[in-house]
Parts: structure tokens; C-alpha cells; sequence
């Protein structure tokens, strides 16, 4: 298999190659205009006219002509010599000088290619920062950032995922070693009293397993899968007709016709996760506002609940992954619904902000970009 020249010897020779041809035509075009000026500049032959002799006239004559084409014969054969002397040389030094120039251009990427073959999993915080002209050796640095920024963000998603999931689901697996021996360390077990170990552990698996798919989601709601154009008070009206628990409670809601770009399914996961919390941490009777409106060149939803009164400082903490307020109940979940919030927000570019209610409760606002208008059908 033939190895191909490398970057640096293609471009030496592509430039010994124009000098080349550039200088043959160049010499070609002298050699021609040489021959045409000594033609029209030849001297005149003179000739002996004290002589009648027509023989000796014409001998005269011939040997004049003889002489005159050996001198022009003689010129442009030093001329073409010495273009070709000169072709060679300007070859040759082209080729040697384009090596050069071509190295010293191909050096920022050598350089690049030594600091990618220092990259991997262990070290995706790297980047290459390439200093110097907006050129196309930039342009390919910065793209190659930018890929590396995307993988370190995938890898902290996996790594936090393996990592939460080693943590959360420790409980539950050391809950069913424990019922488990429990059970075979009585050996006269009855059947109604096996059956209720074994409904105790189905309701461990469960909760382990809905632990499980609430870290899939908030590892799904890093990434945007699609850009859809959604209108976020249809899915405000659709999460609230399927929330349970709004019967205990007082709904109100302002839903103005507000279209966003972004991924339908997340935002439908952002919007239920900020009225399941609203709902999970209220009181009876207690009230549940939604607002959704355009502001500006901003979409706004705004989700307001009664409930226990928060200190301001312990607002933040609540956008924690696995943090659940002291006053949550058991149906309140894993402490992961604002966390998958934040992620949705900040995979579509948006914001998100949270205050708590002096009379209890609190005030969430999530805000993005407004979606372009449509076009006319």
C-alpha cells in the first residue's frame, strides 16, 4: 500500500511546480522576443563593389549570411542556456524555500496534533486555547474545544450518574439483605408472615426502582434530544389535568399563549416536576398559582405554592440533587425534581430562580427565550 507525501512535501513541491512552469514560460517568452529583436536588428550586409565579379559578390554575400546566423545562433543558445541554468536554480531554491515556508505553516498544527495525543478520559478538562490569527488552524482548534467541552460534559454526566446511583441505591439494597436474613433466620416462617416480607421487599424494589428512573431522567434532561416549537401554556393546561392531589387544593392559573423553541418531552418534564413539587409540599387547602406569559422576548412560567415557611439561605439547596426539605413526607420522592429543573433550564439555555413565600411556600420563575414567530402558511 503506497503512503501518500505528507502536507508538508505537497505543498514544497506545489510551489516548486508553479515556479517552475511560471519560469518556463517566462524563458520561452524571452527566447522568442530575443530571436525577433536580433532578427530586425541584424546588421546590414555591406558588400564590395569594386569587384564586378558576380561570383565573388555572391561568396561575399553567403559567407556575410553564414556569420551573421552563427552569431544569432550563438546568442540565443547562451541566452536559453543560461534561462535554464537560471530555471533550475529557481526550482530547486522554490523547493527548498516552500519546505521551509510550509513547515513553519504546518507547525501550529503539529503542535495541535501533540497536545490532542495528550487527551483523554482522565483529562477532558483540557483544552487546546490555540493563540494567534483567526485562521483556519484556529477555527479547527476552537471546534475541537468546543467537542471537548461537549464529551467533558457527557463524562460528568455519566460519572455523576454511576456516582448517585452507588450512593441512593445502597439503602434500599442493604434494606432487602436485612428483611432477606430476617426471614431465614426464622425457620418456622408462616405463610401469611413470608408473604408480608415478600410484599415488603416488592415495595423496597419499587422505590428502588423509581429512584433509578428519576436519575435516568435527570441524566436524560442534561442533554436536548430536539428543537420543536411548544407552546408552554397548552403544557401547563396538560400537566394540571393530570397532576393528582389538586382536589385538596385551591388552582389558579393565567395561562397566556407563549411558543418556545426547545425539546417538547423535557419541557413537559420541567413543567409537572415544578407543579408535582408544588403540590407534594403544600398544605391542604392551601394554593397552587401558575402563570405562564410572554415578557419581552422571553417566555415566563411562574409556579407559587402555600406550604412551610423557608429561610431564604436554604432556597438554593433545594436545586440540590438528593436534598429533600425536613418537613417532606415520604410521597414527596427522592429530592431530585428541582434538580431535574435546573438541568432542563440550563440544556435549553434558560433560567430558573426560586424565593421563598414570606407566608409560606414558594415562588419559582423559569424563563427562556421566546420561540421567532411562524411563518404564514
Amino acid at each position: 500500500m503506497s503512503r501518500r507525501p505528507t502536507i508538508r512535501l505537497r505543498v514544497a513541491l506545489a510551489c516548486a511546480a508553479l515556479v517552475t512552469v511560471t519560469g518556463a514560460l517566462v524563458l520561452a517568452g524571452m527566447l522568442y522576443l530575443t530571436q525577433n529583436t536580433i532578427d530586425r536588428n541584424s546588421p546590414q550586409i555591406t558588400l564590395n563593389t569594386r569587384t564586378d565579379s558576380p561570383a565573388v559578390l555572391r561568396a561575399q554575400t553567403f559567407a556575410l549570411s553564414v556569420q551573421n546566423q552563427q552569431l544569432v545562433d550563438e546568442t540565443v543558445s547562451e541566452v536559453r542556456t543560461a534561462g535554464i541554468i537560471g530555471l533550475i536554480i529557481l526550482a530547486s531554491g522554490s523547493l527548498v524555500a516552500g519546505w521551509f515556508i510550509a513547515g513553519r505553516m504546518l507547525r501550529p498544527a503539529t503542535r495541535l496534533a501533540n497536545e490532542v495525543e495528550g487527551i483523554s478520559a482522565a483529562n477532558l478538562d483540557r483544552r487546546l486555547m490555540l493563540e494567534g490569527p483567526d485562521d483556519e488552524l484556529k477555527s479547527i482548534a476552537d471546534a475541537f474545544d468546543r467537542m471537548l467541552e461537549r464529551l467533558d460534559d457527557a463524562f460528568e454526566r455519566q460519572r455523576r450518574f454511576v456516582a448517585d446511583a452507588s450512593h441512593e441505591l445502597r439503602t434500599p439494597f442493604a434494606t432487602m439483605r436485612t428483611q432477606v436474613d430476617v426471614a431465614l433466620s426464622i425457620p418456622d416462617l408462616s405463610g401469611p408472615e413470608l408473604r408480608q416480607v415478600i410484599a415488603e421487599i416488592s415495595e423496597v424494589v419499587d422505590r428502588g426502582s423509581d429512584l433509578v428512573n428519576a436519575m435516568l431522567s435527570l441524566s436524560r434532561a442534561e442533554a436536548v434530544a430536539g428543537h420543536k416549537r411548544t407552546d408552554l401554556a397548552d403544557l401547563a393546561a396538560e400537566v394540571l389535568t393530570s397532576t393528582p392531589g389538586l382536589a385538596s387544593l385551591e388552582p389558579e392559573t393565567s395561562l397566556s399563549e407563549t411558543f418556545v423553541e426547545g425539546d417538547p418531552v423535557l419541557l413537559d418534564r420541567l413543567v409537572s416536576n415544578l407543579v408535582r413539587n408544588a403540590v407534594a409540599y403544600n398544605r391542604t387547602g392551601g394554593v397552587l398559582d401558575i402563570e405562564v406569559f410572554p415578557a419581552g422576548d422571553r417566555a415566563v412560567l411562574i409556579v407559587r405554592n402555600d406550604g412551610p415557611v423557608l429561610v431564604e439561605s436554604e432556597v438554593p439547596m433545594l436545586f440540590s440533587r438528593f436534598h429533600r426539605h425536613e418537613t417532606a413526607g415520604e410521597e414527596a420522592g427522592f429530592g431530585l425534581g428541582l434538580s431535574v429543573v435546573e438541568a432542563i433550564t440550563r440544556a435549553h439555555e434558560g433560567t430558573v430562580v426560586a424565593h421563598a413565600r414570606p407566608e409560606g411556600g414558594l415562588e419559582v420563575r423559569f424563563e427562556m427565550d421566546l420561540a421567532p414567530p411562524a411563518d404564514p402558511a
